[in-house]
């Protein structure tokens, strides 16, 4: 029999962009009895981040965040659109993963992968985010941007390591989005969907060089 669904309330709210609701839930587990509070964004729609590849490169933004009052090196990464009943789950956050890139960069996509769902703060976010590989059309913008990030750059594998290293990268959605596709290798040339075949040749940088 499935789970039934947790009984959450709504104790806070806020009409902003995003729209954000704090809902409380009564957990019972293992003996321990606690209030668990949840904070939603969007209706708790499912985000989107983008790991969007071309020529062995990983392209990266740099977007302005007041939370840490500094620029960080990211992967395009926003919102989700509304679930779509005429897509899956995963065809809905390839369509959010073109869009988003998209609208950040100006940077289109020539194919999309779904490649599994990360959770930004599991103990206290409710929305889960979903990771896309994209192989990108080309290196450089072909249509108006939305103005939230500052630039972007395409980086190697060693490259973003060394930004991960002193620090630039640290965005945990970024890095989560870059661990799962470590893990998840690219599909063959001869498949519909999938990253660049490019990570597949010799002597192409991945993670673990």
């Amino acid at each position: 029999m499935p789970e039934s669904k947790p009984q959450r309330e709504e104790v806070w709210s806020s009409h902003g962009t995003p729209e954000l609701k704090v809902l409380t839930q009564n957990v019972d587990h293992n003996g321990r009895q606690w209030l668990q509070h949840i904070v939603q964004a969007d209706g708790g729609n499912a985000g989107v981040v983008v790991v969007a590849t071309l020529g062995g490169k990983f392209l990266m933004v740099e977007h302005y965040r007041p939370v840490t009052g500094t620029t960080l090196l990211e992967f395009p990464r926003g919102f989700g659109a509304p679930p779509d009943p005429r897509l899956s789950a995963e065809e809905q956050s390839c369509a959010n993963g073109s869009r988003e890139l998209a609208e950040e960069t100006g940077i289109i996509s020539l194919s999309a992968r779904f490649l599994g769902h990360v959770w930004a703060d599991s103990g206290l976010l409710g929305n889960r985010i979903a990771v896309v590989a994209v192989e990108a059309a080309t290196q450089d913008s072909t249509q108006a941007v939305d103005g939230e990030t500052d630039s972007h750059h395409w980086l190697s594998a060693k490259e973003l390591t060394a930004e991960i290293n002193t620090g630039r990268m640290c965005d945990g959605i970024s890095l989560a989005a870059y661990s799962l596709w470590c893990a998840k290798p690219a599909e063959r040339p001869e498949e519909p969907i999938g990253v660049s075949p490019a990570f597949d040749a010799p002597n192409t940088d991945r993670c673990d060089n």
